[in-house]
């Protein structure tokens, strides 16, 4: 790894070529998924939402092209920016001065926020600098606890790399082990099961639900309101005890996996079992809708959220923000509806945009795409015979046969974003080199342009709230 790491910051060094491409490819309309380096160079994989094509753009270390900087970008900046999956590049430098950068003046205080959080909050450590009530400056530092999942996955099998990253973050097991799964599953060429399809879309629209709810009840906690709060926690462990009923895992860990999906209990889900699911959530749904009805009712709600943490442009046109955030921000980038994978191409789907970038549209979003998502999830119920897992092929089956070394990508959308897969693997089978992109990798680069925007101290557990971003998903 010492080695491909010291030939990938070289190659960036000699030539910074990657960077050129971005750029330019940005001024076309394409979006960057993720950067994978490597030892034989680096891929830089883009999206284009408009014509649904995705390319890769592949320098080599053997020949690096010198073409110059833009002037107005850092290499590091643009690469921590934009949250791409480096996790072999040491990109510190930057990281460090950013993060430590001060603000002087005549009464400047410096208010400290962690790492430590009461509740369950992930370690991260916010730096406020104020003056008086006014946030001037927000600086975010995380890195507390690492796992360095990526690099743990070199050289398992496929079940066991699995295993690690749909553990990445809790909140999207799914999400995680859906992008693993497809990326293998192009890497070997190998079809899904019959039927895998429309259970992976099921489960994912579950954790879709799972994650907006547990976002809306922290924002109205946020607000200093515990009913709704405690209205909105009651609906997730509902919807969590479906998951666990269905398929025997509250996260649904271990259900997604590449070939198709399983089931932890005895027997897979039948047709009585989606009926009672349907009806239980049918039940939760009239609950979050008259949660939502009230607090869309409440003034000292709304007008709590009204212009707070909103996005400056610069900033939304600079790391162009995915999912929830950057629909609410005049992004409309969903790939279920802009590169459909699974069967999203052939249900109904509108992506609600917004151009306010504040906590308020943030809000607006989550509980629109928490309606989309149940009004999803109940379409499919109605159809049990399609959700079938009884043809599940075995994954050691198809992975254990030696051959040339081959690479997959996938990206889906994911509860907070888009997210992208790079899985490598070697002739024996085993994984040579694992590239993430989270979502929340590429947002946290908006918070604290967006806490620092003509916001006070007291606005900003609000702030933090509509965007709930994952410090596992940054940290990897």
């Amino acid at each position: 790894m010492a080695t491909a790491t010291a030939t990938a910051v070289q190659v960036l060094e000699r030539a910074e070529a990657w960077a050129e491409a971005w750029a330019k490819a940005r001024e076309r309309g394409w979006e960057t998924l993720l950067l994978d380096a490597a030892s034989d160079g680096l891929s830089i994989f883009l999206f284009h939402p408009e014509s649904h094509h995705h390319q890769e753009i592949r320098l080599s270390a053997k020949e690096p092209q010198a073409i110059p900087l833009p002037m107005d970008m850092n290499i590091g900046e643009a690469t921590w920016a934009l949250g791409l999956a480096v996790d072999q590049l040491p990109w510190l430098s930057w990281a460090e001065t950013y993060r430590h950068r001060r603000v002087l003046g005549k009464g400047i205080f410096v208010y400290p926020l962690g790492p430590v959080h009461a509740d369950v909050a992930e370690s991260v450590l916010y730096r406020l600098s104020v003056m008086g009530d006014d946030i001037v400056r927000l600086t975010v530092e995380n890195g507390f606890k690492p796992r360095n999942i990526r690099q743990l996955c070199q050289g398992k099998t496929v079940n066991d790399a699995l295993a690690l990253v749909e553990r990445m973050t809790t909140t999207s097991t799914v999400a995680h082990a859906l992008a693993y799964s497809l990326a293998v599953e192009q890497a070997l060429d190998w079809p899904t099961a019959k039927g895998a399809s429309w259970v992976r879309m099921l489960l994912a629209e579950l954790e879709r639900m799972v994650s907006h709810t547990g976002d809306l009840a922290l924002l109205a906690a946020s607000t200093g309101l515990p009913v709704p709060q405690m209205e909105y926690l009651a609906c997730k462990e509902a919807i969590l005890r479906v998951n666990f009923n269905l398929f025997g895992h509250r996260y649904l860990r271990g259900v997604v996996q590449p070939g198709g999906v399983t089931s932890h209990h005895i027997r897979p889900p039948d047709a009585k079992d989606y009926r009672l699911a349907r009806q239980r959530l049918s039940e939760e749904w009239e609950r979050i809708r008259s949660v939502r009805q009230d607090l869309d009712r409440t003034p000292s709600f709304l007008d709590r959220l009204d212009g707070a943490g909103t996005i400056p442009l610069h900033t939304r046109e600079f790391v162009r923000p995915v999912g929830p955030v950057g629909r609410a921000a005049g992004r409309p980038l969903d790939v279920r509806r802009m590169h459909p994978y699974l069967n999203y191409s052939d249900v109904p789907l509108e992506t609600p945009c917004l151009a306010t970038g504040d906590s308020r549209g943030r809000y607006t979003v989550k509980a629109t795409e928490l309606e989309q998502s149940f009004s999803l999830i109940m379409a499919l119920l109605e159809r049990p015979e399609r959700l079938n897992l009884a043809d599940q092929t075995d994954v050691r089956e198809v992975a254990s046969a030696a051959g040339p070394a081959c690479a997959g990508t996938a990206f889906i959308e994911a509860p907070r974003g888009l997210m992208a897969y790079r899985v490598a693997l070697s002739q024996d089978r085993t994984i040579a080199r694992v590239a993430i992109a989270t979502p929340s990798q590429r947002n946290w680069y908006v918070v604290a342009p967006a806490v620092a925007n003509h916001n006070i101290l007291q606005d900003f557990p609000i702030i933090d709230a509509s965007f709930n971003l994952s410090v596992a998903g940054w940290d990897g």
